[in-house]
């Protein structure tokens, strides 16, 4: 794998938390106005405009479109626009695009209809390209295969710090990768290993080589702070990066550890390497941490996920269950470490051996879960503090409103 493509490939893996996406404050507070709200037009910007919409707790009662009235799209009303305006109690956001405002905004103002809600085109296009499926061959996910790490980082997102020792069982593993080989047809976006610290998993030559039979063509990452890479005890870790095409990806940190060194033991095993950071000013490198608060009493604002950079984007396969986040599939942890009692529903996740085929995974991850009420995204921190060891306390993780 050239460098280029492995920096794209985590471009898309590696997404901080994110802005709210644009106006949502101001699109919502127009829809409470209304008893029901339509959306004007039905292709694929409006399509996830209404998504949203209902997500976000908006009885988003349709499409309206110009045309004649075609029934229902994906059993979704559709409605002829000019019905709108005659609805009691029924407002409008303009979700087609712009170029068609000159055939809808004269019907509207023939009815004397004045009060629509028109998105900037950026917005309409930015909330499609969020809530819409990934393809089969852009479908990433993680695999978690130990919970524990050797570092204890403050806010760690998979609660790494806070959680006992546990590897995965190989045999589980290996029914796993077998099983979304399966509904994935072998074909697949990029796959990680990832805990805590994958290099703490005492066998984990063999689930590289589980997982490249079931993935040939795949790109497959190793996601590690690197600490283990440079003892002389990874010569079998780094001969199956090499046989099993497996790029190694490092999370620098501010400790008393030679990167460049290790960036050049990649090179010479002839193993891709990707190293966070400034590694090549000694003394100097500097690492910031995220804060993702969370709501003990699950009172999170509906719209929060809206901006949360995992959606969509982080999915993390566990013990046979399909998560769209790393705090879905590790909340578990927090609740036992601060004696917590966070629910996590079915409807939090997917039992991979019940799923019918990639597309409902594909379809899930783009969606809301039931613990989107516990994450505090609005007030998310992004870079709030220098990097620094955890204190281990609630503090690191509680928001203001808990």
């Amino acid at each position: 794998m050239e460098q280029q493509t492995l920096e794209q490939i985590l471009d898309l893996l590696h997404m901080p938390p994110g802005p709210r996406l644009p106006a949502m404050e101001d699109l919502l507070a127009f829809c409470s106005r209304y008893e029901k709200v339509y959306v004007c037009g039905a292709g694929r910007n409006s399509v996830y405009l209404h998504k949203i919409l209902k997500s976000c707790g908006v009885d988003a009662a349709g499409f309206a479109v110009s045309q004649p009235e075609r029934g229902e799209q994906d059993g979704t009303p559709v409605v002829a626009l000019g019905r709108v305006p005659e609805t009691p109690g029924a407002g409008l956001v303009l979700g087609l695009g712009d170029i068609y405002y000159h055939e809808i905004l004269p019907i509207l103002r023939g009815k004397g209809f004045v009060d629509y809600y028109p998105l900037a085109e950026c917005d309409k296009q930015e909330i499609a390209k969020k809530f819409e499926p990934k393809p089969r061959e852009k479908l990433t996910f993680e695999i978690t295969v130990a919970d524990h790490c050797n570092l204890s980082c403050l806010s760690c997102d998979h609660f790494s710090q806070l959680a006992d020792p546990w590897t995965v069982p190989v045999e589980t593993f290996a029914e796993d990768a077998a099983r979304m080989g399966e509904l994935l047809g072998h074909k697949s976006g990029a796959i990680q290993l990832i805990g805590g610290e994958p290099l703490l998993h005492p066998r984990l030559p063999d689930l590289g080589r589980i997982l490249r039979a079931e993935f040939p063509d795949s790109v497959l990452l190793l996601v590690t702070n690197g600490l283990l890479l440079a003892k002389g005890s990874a010569g079998e870790v780094w001969a199956a990066l090499r046989e099993y095409s497996i790029s190694a990806v490092v999370t620098s940190y501010p400790i008393r550890f030679d990167y460049g060194l290790l960036e050049a033991k990649a090179k010479a095993e002839n193993v891709p390497i990707y190293i966070s950071g400034e590694i090549r000013t000694p003394g100097n490198h500097r690492k910031r941490q995220h804060r993702q608060t969370i709501l003990l009493a699950g009172n999170a604002p509906k719209h929060g996920f809206t901006g949360c950079g995992y959606l969509n984007a982080c999915n993390v396969l566990r013990d046979g269950k399909w998560y769209i986040c790393p705090k879905a599939a590790h909340i578990e942890t927090f609740n036992k470490h601060f004696s917590r009692d966070i629910a996590r529903v079915a409807a939090d996740y997917v039992d991979i051996y019940k799923a019918g085929s990639w597309r409902e995974l594909a379809e899930y991850s783009s969606n809301r879960i039931p613990l989107c009420d516990y994450c505090d995204v609005p007030n998310w921190q992004a870079n709030y503090k220098e990097w620094q060891p955890s204190g281990k306390t609630i503090e690191e993780y509680v928001g203001k409103g808990s």
